[in-house]
């Protein structure tokens, strides 16, 4: 009961009667209030206030535990006062060992752990039953009074365990001729989580298997997927991961080797370079005698001893009379050997050298049969007298010469070439004050800081052993300045079986003619191509980039007035390859040097190939001519670059050299840098022209796509026509050796008014087809994107908006199922990445290879598009239409839509359509709608905008009359400040759990969102490098569907562009609340009766909504 019991009463008093009466005073009766305060007893027990608690806890995940409660139980008493005692009784001897309760307050016992939970644990999965007492008293004693009730404590399992391997390392031995497909060996891992049911996921760490030779299953069998080779790498230490479904992931590795056993596969070749020289005019003798080696293993008898013999099949009959080869079994140790002999006298000035190949057999099972080509080179002896000659040097620079450069060696006409040792060179007249001469080489040397032009130098040359003097000897020496820039971008390619010096070799004919270079049949070529004179084609760098059998490199370009484009070049050779080849008499084996297209560099991700511009020139001396080239080396780095936006890369331009604004925009040059004032129809901070008309019996032609191992590539279009191309890229490496090239291709078309995709990474052609989308011939705007990964790719169509959308709740699972809009593939082995060099063709197809690789299985329609595209972006850059390479039939912007706008062309809705005065024409052909250029608002774009100033603790909340769409949103406006911080717009649910803001934060542009509001996990997408408080107006963009978004400035790319595609997430809506859900100018909240707190204030700005 109570402490106390106050009670109020009466009393009434009466004295007693006097005995006898004395010197009293008399006291009259009366009445008084007394209160009583009745004492308390412990005389009620305690009760608890519910019999049976229960708590779910999960299990320990950490080995130590932190006073860990996990319960709270409470409990009453009548009695005033009372000192609680909880207790586990002994009885339940386990549970008093897991857990302790304690009194932490005046009727409050909490349940704390003592040991680590694990649900793992037989004996603790079923989790805990058992009685707690309460004692009044302070301990549970036999005058306390006391109470009981039951506690059940179930154990959640959680993910803290990793997968465990059966066996963490294996080795195996297989052959290296194993077939693709081939199973190597099973790991087995299990998981002792979700009572031991979890999903095991089995992946490869790429970082162990670069070039992707394995693959491994579901199931964890490891399966070949490259073909092996023992020569290259003899064995393979792969790790294998094993991950479980838990979250966080767990993940173990376990071990693989793979030993790979040696097979007879290599042809046995010359054991060194031998390069042997015979005199002219001497009698039969033995020349050299030759050995071999083989790559395969001689311990498992593949190789020595080699058998050799002149190859009679290939050797002509001239080759069978001057020279025999003979074997000797006995020679280089047993190995076998070749004694090669001449059988005859020979004369230099008639041939040079000769060819010998020489069949080679080795002892493996099955034997293989290698040819070696024995070049033999006859020897000069000066037996001819010299004439007078001429000579053409082209000295080619990318900047100031800064160093003395060797340009060549005098030129006489004189069939003996190796008789400089009887001749000596002299200037005729004084000496030119920029070039120096060797007189006993006849070397020129250039000095430093010689200038761009044209010198002509003046020799005589002296036979002493003829008693020939002063034969004149003239030499041009032109210097010819290359910007660095066109060096770096110039057309390049790569001819097979020719050297430098032979490229550029003039000759005389029999009659004594002058014979033409192959570089100079192939200025002539290029001048043809694009109608100019041949003088104005520049082979600015030659380079021997193999010896045997010898490769050359050859980059050029075209100046008349302006450089071509690099691009126009490649692709004008592509077109007249064969034609080249045959007039010039070479192979080319690759248009655009790209190091990186065989994938033969070990690279984890994206390969690129880099120009390094040595500042040592190379030469290249041939007889009459030589030409100093820009020295370059093509460097593949594991990097890439098409997406390379750090810092150093994208200082802000502070002047309009050179010009950053295209297509005619105007640069604006300010205190903070740069902008550019634009054309009508042309947009973005570069002034670019995103918008191209087909008329359906065209293309356009533009650089090839860069691609790297992530690539995102997206584009839009309109059309009523159910068939057209609408780009097609593939490489431009053709064979090396008899069988094999490149056959990399990327294709989207659509047929039948579906989409549909092809693409080949050199292994097997992918065909996606994306049927659920109804007819995309529609008349109305349609985007696909594209996202290309080294081992998946998918294709998705506008947003996947026709998707189906569940959201989790409760037991129920999400669903998002998108069979309607997207598809997707594995890529087959062996190849990782789409290598690409070609021309990108867009809207039809001017060149086509597809039908060389005979693995491509699918025949693409090809037919022409007819309609418009726009905004092709290649991971967030976009392709400017204003400078194809080459096009046909084609036109700037989207001309079926501006003929509706100028009225000249009806429509389903109404006969003629009112021009948009301030804005585009989009919207579908059969409704028309204007979207506004920024500043401009109305049905027609004729109403300027109002921006609102936002000053200090300002706000603007909607509160809407409509239902947004939860699983989309578009956010557009134009804003201007200079301060650093502060929210343009807010949007949130009810409870503020489930948002999008944009802001800006210390200076920088991000919207940060969160579509599951059981997570504070947000997401951000940000402009890291572009300063929006510098005082300008900048148009602001937002497209969020589901957890996409897309973020753009002032309708940029690049650094102007950033973007999150995450598919991971079952949360993708939003359901913004009607009333408080969107605010701009803040965030707002209560903090108190009738007081409003602006956080992250926009201030000192202005701001404005834009219609799009």
């Amino acid at each position: 009961m109570p402490s106390f019991l106050p009670l109020s009463f009466s009393v009434i008093y009466s004295p007693p009667l006097p005995h006898a009466v004395t010197d009293f005073s008399y006291i009259p009766a009366g009445t008084a209030t007394v209160d009583v305060l009745v004492l308390d007893t412990n005389d009620s027990p305690p009760r608890f206030t519910k019999s049976f608690w229960k708590a779910e806890v999960e299990e320990s995940v950490e080995p130590s535990i932190p006073n860990r409660t996990i319960l709270n139980v409470t409990v009453l008493d009548d009695d005033e006062t009372n000192n609680f005692y909880f207790e586990i009784p002994e009885a339940y001897e386990v549970a008093s060992d897991m857990f302790i309760i304690e009194a932490i307050g005046d009727g409050i016992g909490a349940i704390r752990l003592a040991k680590p939970l694990d649900f793992e644990d037989p004996s603790q999965r079923l989790g805990f039953e058992f009685q707690i007492v309460v004692s009044d008293v302070g301990e549970v004693a036999a005058e306390a009074h006391t109470a009981s009730a039951w506690v059940e404590i179930r154990i959640k399992d959680v993910n803290d365990n990793a997968p465990v391997f059966k066996e963490d390392s294996i080795e195996v031995n297989v052959s290296e001729k194993m077939i693709i497909g081939s199973a190597i060996s099973t790991f087995v891992a299990t998981d002792v989580d979700n009572e031991g049911r979890g999903k095991i996921s089995y992946t490869i760490d790429p970082k162990s298997d670069k070039m992707g030779h394995f693959s491994v299953s579901s199931e964890g069998t490891v399966k070949l997927r490259r073909p092996l080779d023992r020569e290259t790498i003899p064995r393979h230490l792969i790790l294998i991961k094993a991950s479980d479904e838990g979250i966080p992931q767990k993940t173990s590795t376990a071990n693989l080797t793979v030993n790979v056993l040696d097979e007879n596969d290599n042809a046995p070749r010359f054991s060194r370079a031998y390069f042997p020289i015979l005199p002219e005019n001497q009698p039969s003798r033995k020349l050299i005698e030759v050995s071999a080696v083989d790559d395969d293993d001689a311990t498992r008898g593949n190789g020595p001893p080699f058998h050799f013999a002149l190859d009679i099949s290939s050797s002509t009959a001239e080759i069978q009379a001057l020279f025999s080869v003979e074997h000797n079994a006995t020679g280089d140790n047993g190995q076998g050997a070749a004694v090669v002999s001449s059988l005859g006298s020979f004369d230099r000035e008639m041939r040079k050298e000769y060819h010998l190949p020489i069949v080679i057999v080795d002892s493996g099972h099955p034997p293989m049969t290698g040819t070696s080509t024995l070049v033999i080179t006859i020897g000069d002896e000066n037996d001819n007298l010299m004439r007078p000659g001429e000579k053409r040097v082209s000295v080619y620079t990318h900047k100031s010469i800064s160093q003395e450069t060797q340009i060549g060696r005098i030129y006489v006409h004189d069939p003996d070439d190796w008789d400089l040792v009887d001749k000596t060179f002299n200037w005729s007249g004084k000496p030119h004050p920029n070039f120096i001469l060797d007189e006993d080489s006849g070397m020129i040397t250039m000095l430093a800081a010689t200038r761009s032009g044209e010198y002509l130098l003046e020799f005589l040359v002296q036979d002493h052993k003829h008693s020939q003097n002063n034969v004149k000897a003239n030499v041009t020496v032109s210097v010819i300045y290359i910007p660095e820039r066109v060096v770096q971008q110039a057309a390049s390619l790569r001819i097979a079986n020719i050297t430098d010096e032979f490229f550029i070799q003039t000759w005389y004919n029999p009659a004594n003619d002058s014979v033409p270079s192959k570089a100079d049949l192939f200025r002539r070529e290029i001048s043809e191509m694009v109608n100019t004179d041949a003088d104005n084609v520049h082979i600015f760098s030659l380079k021997l980039s193999k010896s045997r059998p010898p490769v050359t490199d050859v980059r050029f370009t075209v100046f008349d007035g302006h450089y071509f484009e690099a691009g126009l070049l490649s692709a004008l050779v592509m077109e007249q390859k064969n034609d080249i080849e045959t007039k010039l008499g070479i192979s080319i084996i690759m248009i655009g040097i790209n190091e990186c297209l065989d994938e033969s560099v070990p690279c984890d991700g994206s390969c690129t190939s880099n120009l390094v511009i040595s500042d040592e020139p190379y030469l290249v001396d041939a007889n009459r001519t030589s030409v100093v080239s820009v020295n370059v080396n093509v460097i593949p780095e594991c990097a890439c670059q098409a997406i390379d936006f750090s810092i150093a890369n994208v200082k802000k331009q502070t002047a309009c050299r050179p010009k950053p604004c295209k297509n005619r925009g105007k640069c604006i040059r300010e205190k903070d840098g740069t902008h550019c004032v634009c054309p009508k129809g042309l947009q973005g901070p570069r002034c670019q022209m995103l918008t191209m008309t087909f008329e359906g019996n065209g293309y356009s032609w533009f650089p090839s796509l860069a691609t790297c191992d992530k690539n995102h590539i997206s584009v839009e279009f309109v059309t009523v026509r159910k068939h057209g191309l609408i780009f097609y890229n593939d490489a431009l490496t053709f064979s090396r050796e008899k069988g094999h090239f490149t056959s990399d291709f990327i294709l989207l078309e659509i047929e039948n008014g579906q989409l549909r995709f092809l693409t080949d990474y050199g292994s097997g052609t992918i065909q996606l087809r994306v049927n659920g989308t109804g007819n995309l011939a529609d008349g109305r705007w349609h985007r696909v994107d594209l996202f290309l990964e080294t081992r998946s790719i998918s294709v998705e169509v506008d947003h996947c908006m026709t998707a189906i959308v569940q959201e989790p709740h409760e037991q129920l699972k999400g669903m998002f199922d998108t069979s309607s809009c997207r598809a997707e593939s594995q890529v087959p082995p062996y190849s990782r990445y789409l290598n690409l060099n070609g021309p990108l063709q867009v809207g039809g197809i001017r060149h086509y290879s597809f039908q060389r690789n005979p693995k491509n299985t699918f025949t693409p329609s090809v037919q022409p598009f007819s309609g418009c595209i726009r905004n092709l972006m290649l991971n967030g850059h976009f392709y400017d239409f204003s400078q194809p390479l080459l096009h046909n039939n084609t036109s700037w912007k989207c001309k079926p839509f501006e003929e509706i706008c100028r009225g000249n062309k009806g429509t389903e809705s109404n006969d003629s359509f009112e021009s948009c005065s301030h804005g585009t024409c989009e919207g579908s052909f059969h409704h028309p709608v204007c979207v506004c250029d920024p500043g401009w608002t109305g049905t027609t774009c004729s109403e300027r905008t109002v921006p609102a100033y936002f000053g200090n603790v300002s706000y603007v909340k909607y509160a809407l009359s409509f239902k947004p769409n939860t699983y989309s949103m578009n956010i557009q406006l134009r804003f201007r400040t200079w301060e650093l911080a502060g929210v343009l717009l807010h949007v949130a649910n009810q409870y503020n759990q489930e948002f999008g803001t944009l802001q800006i934060e210390d200076s920088r542009l991000l919207f940060r969102f969160n579509t599951n509001s059981h997570s504070k996990e947000e997401q951000i997408v940000q402009l890291s490098h572009v300063n929006v408080s510098d005082g300008e107006w900048h148009l602001a963009a937002v497209a969020r569907i589901g957890v996409i978004v897309i973020l753009s400035l002032d309708e940029g790319d690049g650094n102007w562009y950033n973007e999150s595609y995450r598919s991971d997430s079952s949360h993708l809506l939003i359901d913004v609340d009607l009333q408080e859900g969107v605010v701009v100018g803040g965030k707002v909240r209560y903090s108190g009766v009738d007081h409003l707190t602006v956080d992250e204030d926009y201030r000192q700005g202005l701001l404005y909504f834009s219609k799009r």
